[in-house]
């Protein structure tokens, strides 16, 4: 098959190509990197912005967008990464060409988008990241022009996916309404491209957890237990947070850690998570009952939900079982070899698209 990928979250679809590709498909991956990420792999910009004022930057980045957009065509396959990957003044109008210029359509529900809102605001998901982030409840929820402007495109593009493949529990439920094309598929992870070590007790237990969009992934519930486990352990732990770190030295700092808290205000886990445990590192994140039920393996990752005591409970419980660091770490590994290889996700993607051609 001939793939297009469109749009990149945490190397999501970089990691669905290395597994397309290893299956002998010819796959484009084209994005922004995830923006301040800087996430490697891309194969063509969606856009560039260039010029010295904000009309000039919007003209130039319009102008390359649809140059770029003009010119992906005659895939077999197109796919989004999320319904929103251009600004909003020209998202439809872009998303329509790419979709227009290629055969089958495909979503992969991953990030923030229109189902996830109208499902929490139905009550189907609770103690989850819509009752902390005001932002992404304002944009859907179509109480102003810009808002209705936002769920009537979003409702268009969704429209004209063929396929919606939901990587977590939650989007199943977002898009429960689409029984028709919508399907799970856990997220892939390029297990052998990443560097595995024993989880090795040194010094200091080391802590880390990575701040981006705070609000949605739980970080100020996440922040106040792990000022709670220092006053707690004092010098028995050392805890790192950062914020807005670039994805090669997310990884990198991820690597010389013992437990990585990932988020607490989802249902099920992300890429993030799924390096950490490549790496042989204990995590801790979303991974309800609900979201366990749709694999079949037993799922190591400490679940967490967005309360401070439960939280520094959890990393309390891994804390005083450090002796075990190295059986953990490897029991993280495995999960991901045996259920998120990306050649074996991979060929799940495959096999519905071409049941749909």
């Amino acid at each position: 098959m001939k793939i297009l990928l469109v749009g990149e979250f945490s190397s999501f679809h970089k990691y669905l190509k290395d597994g397309l590709e290893s299956l002998g498909h010819d796959v484009v991956l084209a994005s922004t990197g995830d923006t301040w990420k800087q996430i490697p792999g891309t194969d063509i910009q969606l856009f560039s912005i260039k010029g010295k004022n904000k009309i000039s930057k919007a003209l130039s980045g319009g102008w390359s967008a649809y140059r770029i957009a003009q010119s992906l065509t005659g895939y077999d396959v197109v796919q989004f990464v999320n319904p929103r990957l251009y600004p909003d003044c020209i998202n439809w109008f872009m998303n329509n060409k790419i979709i227009k210029g290629n055969g089958l359509v495909s979503l992969c529900a991953v990030g923030g988008d229109m189902a996830l809102y109208d499902a929490h605001r139905k009550g189907l998901l609770t103690q989850y990241a819509l009752d902390y982030d005001n932002k992404l409840r304002h944009l859907y929820s179509g109480k102003n022009i810009f808002s209705k402007y936002i769920r009537r495109n979003e409702q268009r593009f969704v429209d004209r996916c063929n396929i919606i493949i939901s990587g977590s529990y939650e989007y199943i439920v977002g898009y429960q309404d689409m029984n028709t094309k919508n399907c799970f598929i856990p997220m892939p992870c390029s297990v052998d491209k990443i560097t595995y070590q024993n989880n090795l007790l040194k010094d200091k237990v080391v802590l880390f957890h990575g701040i981006s969009r705070p609000r949605e992934k739980g970080s100020p519930f996440i922040l106040e237990a792990l000022k709670r486990i220092k006053k707690k352990y004092g010098n028995l732990v050392e805890i790192h947070t950062y914020e807005k770190l670039p994805f090669t030295e997310y990884v990198k700092v991820m690597s010389k850690t013992n437990i990585v808290i990932d988020q607490c205000c989802c249902y099920g886990y992300g890429i993030n998570a799924l390096i950490a445990m490549a790496q042989g590192k204990i995590v801790l994140s979303g991974a309800r009952p609900e979201m366990r039920r749709l694999i079949d393996e037993e799922c190591p990752i400490v679940s967490i939900l967005p309360d401070v005591n439960q939280i520094e409970d959890a990393i309390e419980q891994v804390i005083e079982h450090r002796n075990e660091f190295v059986e953990f770490g490897r029991q993280s590994r495995s999960y991901v070899e045996k259920v998120h290889n990306s050649k074996k996700i991979a060929s799940q993607y495959v096999n519905i698209w071409s049941k749909l051609q």
